[in-house]
């Protein structure tokens, strides 16, 4: 592969109106674009036109969206899809993206991580039976070639992708560098990528990036030009006037840490709240009733909350409930009316996940990798149109970390 550019600028700042732009003048490059949702899809299929960009179907012979994607890839096609697409790679795909010298703009990371739900007896089955090895850098290998037993769809996954070992568990890298090196050139878009895991995986291949960012260089609407130009940090001082951060002493005192062991708000602290049936998530419950209620005075419609996906419904509550958006949405304009939000999580990386890059001599910026996650979320409101947002920001450090980068 040539290069990967990170195009890192803020949400709304015309990083994919720069990739649409791009595909429709470079005529003789063949692109692959994935994004995370459908509506994105279309909004290159109609708006790259000329370029015929076709999205993988199971329409075929044996199928599956990958034998759509892979044929696709042989006859040089410009092809549009989502990310999940990425976790089903085979050599094939490898062979076309390399034979067609192809083009990847990856709008927005994603999760390129994710456990292996696989029994303790079974992986030591494999194990035991010579079915797989475990290198001395903990990466799994399938050994049995001819295997084709009840575990087929671990031998497709480890063979197909990345799978590692950690604390006995399979930790499968659902974007492998294979890809990468595959490609003629990646761009990345997304903003602060030095805080996503995307990027620490980057360091961990010694998969070297450059970054760049966005600016508009003239025109008016639809017609509207954008260029990549050298990055540099952006100036979000002028946002401190679009955030209201709720200050009410009372509805914050749930996210005030009152000890160094215990981080209110995290995964952690609902999992100790549910298991002792504690009373933390009834409190947060009247808390966001409150705020979107009784402060904001809100209608239903406006408002925009989250939590982990897991007590969801032990939180929702009247006024709020059908405004819930997972705390990792990104690359979406679905809720961009939204000015009303709740973010009642403290954000922090599976624990088993920094060990592993540890072990590897990567050490993850917990903060800033928390501070990303949250701008994401926000942006997903009508901030991206430079419109105000009330937020109700609970947990204290999440709150010190968005007024200190908005203080630059």
């Amino acid at each position: 592969m040539n290069k990967v550019t990170i195009v890192d600028a803020i949400c709304g700042k015309g990083k994919t109106s720069w990739a649409i732009q791009h595909m429709n003048e470079n005529t003789e490059e063949r692109f692959i674009y994935i994004t995370p949702y459908l509506d994105e899809v279309d909004r290159v299929l109609n708006n790259c036109i000329n370029r015929c960009f076709i999205q993988p179907n199971i329409n075929n012979n044996k199928g599956t969206k990958l034998e759509s994607f892979n044929e696709l890839l042989k006859e040089g096609k410009n092809i549009v899809s989502t990310h999940a697409l990425f976790s089903l790679v085979n050599e094939d795909t490898l062979e076309y993206l390399k034979r067609n010298e192809y083009t990847l703009i990856l709008d927005e990371v994603f999760d390129v991580i994710e456990n292996i739900n696989i029994t303790k007896s079974d992986r030591e089955m494999l194990i035991n039976s010579n079915k797989i090895e475990v290198k001395e850098d903990s990466k799994v290998i399938w050994l049995d070639k001819e295997y084709t037993g009840n575990l087929g769809e671990y031998k497709k996954l480890i063979e197909n992708g990345e799978v590692y070992m950690m604390d006995n568990s399979f930790l499968l890298w659902t974007f492998p560098t294979c890809i990468m090196k595959a490609l003629k050139h990646a761009y990345i878009l997304t903003y602060m990528f030095k805080g996503q895991l995307q990027r620490y995986y980057y360091d961990m291949n010694n998969i070297s990036y450059e970054y760049k960012t966005v600016e508009s260089i003239g025109g008016i609407g639809t017609c509207k030009r954008y260029d990549l130009v050298e990055y540099q940090e952006t100036d979000v001082s002028y946002l401190r006037e679009l955030i209201n951060i709720c200050d009410n002493n009372k509805l914050n005192a749930i996210g005030k840490a009152k000890d160094k062991r215990i981080n209110p708000l995290s995964k952690s602290w609902y999992d100790n709240q549910n298991r002792r049936k504690l009373d933390g998530m009834d409190i947060l419950k009247a808390n966001m009733e409150n705020f979107f209620q009784k402060i904001c005075k809100s209608k239903s419609n406006d408002n925009m909350w989250t939590t982990f996906k897991d007590y969801k419904n032990k939180c929702r509550g009247r006024g709020y409930t059908k405004g819930f958006v997972s705390c990792n949405a990104r690359a979406t304009n679905e809720y961009r009316h939204k000015k009303n939000l709740a973010y009642c999580i403290n954000v922090f990386n599976n624990p088993m996940i920094i060990r592993f890059f540890i072990n590897k001599g990567v050490t993850i910026d917990e903060d800033t990798y928390a501070l990303s996650e949250l701008i994401q979320w926000i942006f997903r409101s009508q901030l991206r149109d430079g419109n105000k947002i009330n937020l109700y920001l609970p947990s204290e450090r999440m709150r010190n970390l968005l007024i200190q980068w908005l203080n630059n």
